[in-house]
């Protein structure tokens, strides 16, 4: 009875992290360690103590158990970068630690909760997931119209004019979408905000769109009603829309590349079920073509001032240069390092021109890893990917749709860091990894199932 009310806790404060992580965009600060640490990683250490409450046993094993393992030793090669590192480790590389260390359990957890839960608890996972999408994407389109910020440590709203730093777009005459050339509304200062929504960045956002647009993918074909469908319609129509206002280029072309391979995917290898859905199919296609063509009218004018989309123009190309500047310093530091990296938190560090403090961020996941943490790191994350990945050809629909959402997730690691070095990212990423792997169980669970009816 006691391990029946713990796992019906443990799956309420699942829903509740779901609900939580897109909010968590500020720290906070725990004095008595030293450490800063999300509101969503003290969520996770409950998930995984209450583990320690139950009767069943088989959860301490599934920590070491399939890509878990990976996971866990790519998380303390981190710890061992930081042993060889020439710097002294401060209460801020102990808290990237904790944030790594929360993830691996977030991964185990969701995996043993999602197979302890069945495909019911499942389901509900993506539909908590879904709702809050919706409310995610018109609180973007918010802060864009008003373009503010909005400060979730004071939960206020941030007007443009008083930001510092702000990422926003030069453009003349201030106008946010065609709206207001046609009716003439112009506004100083001469830039528009890029939307933030409840994320400390717009490029964040864009990342979280792209993994809650797969989920509405999904509950668009799983959704019986006609009423549901109708409001998950609505529901993707904001979030590309939402999706736009982040000018993100990377979240954009891997939301692309993402709906493209799912569709090639479904069709060519799954083409029975690809004709059982072929009208749900039709109108999923017909709405995210719709909604792409109705966020290029809106923002076509965004779009060529912003650059990398429509036109290749000065702020993209002093951008691209401060990246690519980054990345061949990141080569040199791999080679003077190439097991244990110059310690985790510690590029910019190392990387700093004379008489700076920091040098730049370097935007790429796998060459972060490989410079802080070692290539053997890199190797362990690989290893780990290629733990998660199967033969498309015995996937579910849904595990397709995962899959196709978890290349897009990787893409936009090759030009951003924030899907494995961020709360905002990495949250979304190893989520979108358990959806996925407990997709790919549950199928594979039916199949042997089938097999053995087949043999009696």
């Amino acid at each position: 009875m006691l391990d029946l009310k713990i796992a019906k806790m443990q799956r309420g404060l699942f829903l509740f992290l779901l609900f939580l992580f897109p909010l968590d965009a500020s720290r906070c600060k725990l004095h008595f360690f030293k450490l800063f640490f999300h509101p969503s990683d003290l969520v996770i250490l409950v998930i995984f103590s209450l583990f320690f409450f139950r009767k069943k046993k088989e959860w301490a094993s599934s920590l070491w158990q399939g890509p878990s393992k990976w996971l866990f030793l790519f998380f303390i090669m981190g710890a061992v970068s930081l042993c060889f590192s020439q710097f002294p480790i401060s209460s801020e590389h102990k808290s990237r630690l904790l944030v790594f260390f929360t993830k691996a359990l977030l991964f185990s957890s969701a995996i043993f909760l999602m197979k302890e839960g069945g495909e019911r608890f499942f389901i509900r996972c993506l539909y908590v997931i879904g709702a809050f999408a919706l409310i995610e994407a018109c609180f973007a389109l918010f802060c864009y119209y008003t373009q503010s910020f909005c400060d979730m440590r004071h939960f206020r709203l941030i007007p443009l004019s008083q930001m510092i730093n702000p990422c926003s777009v030069s453009l003349p005459h201030g106008f946010r979408w065609i709206g207001d050339r046609l009716f003439g509304v112009e506004r100083i200062p001469e830039a528009i905000l890029r939307a933030y929504g409840t994320c400390n960045h717009p490029n964040i956002l864009g990342g979280y769109l792209v993994f809650t647009l797969s989920v509405s993918h999904f509950i668009f074909f799983h959704a019986k009603k006609n009423w549901i469908r109708r409001g998950v319609g609505c529901s993707i129509f904001l979030q590309i829309l939402a999706l736009s206002t982040t000018f993100s280029r990377a979240a954009l072309f891997s939301y692309l590349g993402a709906t493209v391979l799912f569709f090639l995917l479904f069709y060519f290898l799954k083409k029975e079920a690809f004709f059982m859905h072929r009208k749900t199919s039709a109108l999923l296609v017909g709405l995210v073509g719709f909604s792409l063509l109705t966020s290029f009218l809106f923002f076509h004018e965004q779009f060529f001032h912003r650059g990398g989309v429509l036109q290749y123009n000065e702020l993209s190309r002093s951008s691209d240069q401060m990246r690519w500047a980054a990345q061949d310093r990141a080569i040199l530091l791999i080679k003077e390092h190439p097991f244990f990296g110059v310690g985790l938190e510690n590029f910019q560090k190392r990387a700093a021109f004379s008489g700076a403090e920091k040098g730049p961020m370097l935007h790429n996941c796998y060459l972060l890893i490989a410079v802080e943490m070692g290539l053997i790191a890199l190797f362990l994350f690989l290893v780990f990917l290629c733990s998660l990945f199967y033969v498309p050809k015995q996937l579910s629909l849904h595990a397709l749709l995962f899959f196709s959402t978890l290349v897009g997730l990787l893409m936009i690691g090759f030009v951003d860091f924030y899907p494995l070095f961020l709360q905002g990212g990495m949250v979304p990423f190893f989520i979108v990894c358990s959806l996925f792997y407990s997709s790919r169980l549950c199928f594979l669970r039916e199949l042997r199932k089938e097999a053995v009816l087949l043999r009696t």
